[in-house]
């Protein structure tokens, strides 16, 4: 078949076949669990954010116009391989740990991005996506600080194999064994940008809180949450974590999100799922079926190899 001919049977970039074959080509590279819900995933166009934008009250028009921008997958003038769509992260200084994207003299107990943006030590945000993880860290004390294995899932690690299976599930993280996260996205009040933050280590219960407290309105986008930094103190020991809490006031429309914005954060919901969250999983199950699980031995120590799909969280 020639290129040409190639071209004139290819889907519609945007359509519905052409967001059907991306489904079909993720569930080729997904275990039969997932299967179902990357079938269901959708992509909105631009003609169709147009649309939602078109919609909403000239304060609101003008915000998300620019949010949208922010969010395209292909920036003018960039040609670059991994130019695609990306999320800053939103990361606290927790008092200790280097972070090369940490501006300099910030506070510990400020809020960060990855993209070297400095934050106060309180935001407001709303959630569009959650899903929990798996990590394994070296045991304290180790010579690495890179993650041994991951798991998007709960189910398969990036290393070790089946999460069920590994002796390591059971240890506390301290020990070198494997702790939950809470990853988040967020959209925040000023609608700037969409963010991950993740709750790993000793801030795991408040993204547990975070999960609680999304889940209780019509949609995980319901209402503004607020993102703040909680001191601790353990001997000589001083740290902060991250403290999630619902926007408390007398005014409604400082606690809840407008209805009007649902069609856009649920665009935005569904960009993630598609563009980031199954992607990431799909490329973890590649790795798993192009090499054998590791055996925990004398490769325990060995932290990941050029692996850009799980940031280094060992600071968190």
């Amino acid at each position: 078949m020639s290129d040409t001919t190639e071209l004139a049977t290819a889907p519609a970039p945007g359509s519905f076949a052409a967001n059907l074959a991306a489904n079909k080509a993720l569930v080729a590279r997904l275990p039969e669990r997932h299967h179902e819900a990357a079938l269901g995933l959708e992509r909105p166009t631009t003609a169709a954010m147009v649309d939602i934008i078109s919609k909403l009250t000239p304060e609101w028009q003008e915000k998300v116009a620019g949010l949208v921008r922010k969010m395209r997958p292909n920036k003018q003038g960039v040609h670059m391989k991994g130019s695609g769509f990306k999320i800053p992260e939103i990361k606290l200084y927790h008092g200790v740990g280097n972070d090369e994207s940490r501006p300099p003299k910030l506070a510990p107990g400020d809020f960060y991005t990855s993209d070297s943006r400095g934050l106060d030590s309180e935001f407001v945000a709303t959630v569009i996506g959650l899903h929990e993880t798996r990590t394994m860290w070296p045991p304290l004390g180790a010579e690495k600080s890179g993650p041994l294995c991951y798991s998007l899932d709960m189910a398969q690690g990036s290393k070790y194999g089946k999460c069920e299976e590994c002796p390591n599930a059971k240890k506390l993280p301290r020990d070198g064994g494997c702790g939950t996260e809470v990853v988040a996205y967020l959209v925040d009040k000023n609608m700037t940008g969409v963010y991950s933050i993740k709750f790993s280590k000793t801030s795991y219960r408040a993204g547990r809180n975070l999960i609680n407290l999304v889940q209780s309105g019509d949609e995980i986008w319901s209402r503004w949450i607020s993102f703040s930094s909680q001191e601790f103190k353990e001997s000589s020991k001083r740290w902060f974590g991250i403290k999630p809490t619902g926007v408390e006031s007398k005014n409604p429309a400082d606690v809840y999100l407008p209805k009007e914005l649902d069609p856009v954060l649920r665009a935005l919901s569904q960009a993630v799922d598609a563009e980031v969250y199954f992607p990431a999983l799909a490329d973890l199950y590649d790795r798993v079926k192009t090499t054998s699980p590791a055996i925990l031995g004398d490769t325990f120590n060995e932290p990941l190899a050029d692996d850009s799909a799980v940031p280094d969280y060992s600071n968190s």
